[in-house]
């Protein structure tokens, strides 16, 4: 059995790395906790991204409701189980959906 490391350096694990097993851990005794887990420490990561993209033709609610999207996404894949690293799944996310979210904002 592998142990694949997320890249998502949670302090309450000590500061170090989250891995596969402690992450489907979580998942499996409180989503909840995984799920603060990830936002806490990947939420600013995520913001960047979209708010760089959308700054010049969303407004704050936009950025939001983009991050919202980007989480949600990220969540679903996390629960799938077949992420080998999570800061670059979100990263890849935010990028795609602010993309889309600025091509959606710039048509209308």
């Amino acid at each position: 059995m592998s142990v694949h490391k997320f890249a998502v350096n949670n302090k309450n694990y000590g500061g170090k790395e989250m891995t596969a097993e402690e992450i489907n851990n979580l998942l499996q005794g409180s989503p909840d906790e995984m799920y603060r887990a990830l936002l806490k420490e990947l939420g600013r990561y995520v913001y960047v991204i979209v708010y760089n993209k959308l700054r010049s033709c969303g407004t704050n609610e936009d950025v939001e409701e983009c991050v919202s999207d980007v989480f949600a996404e990220l969540f679903i894949a996390v629960e799938d189980g077949n992420v080998q690293d999570v800061k670059a799944l979100a990263g890849t996310i935010a990028r795609r959906r602010a993309i889309d979210t600025f091509r959606k904002l710039s048509a209308s």
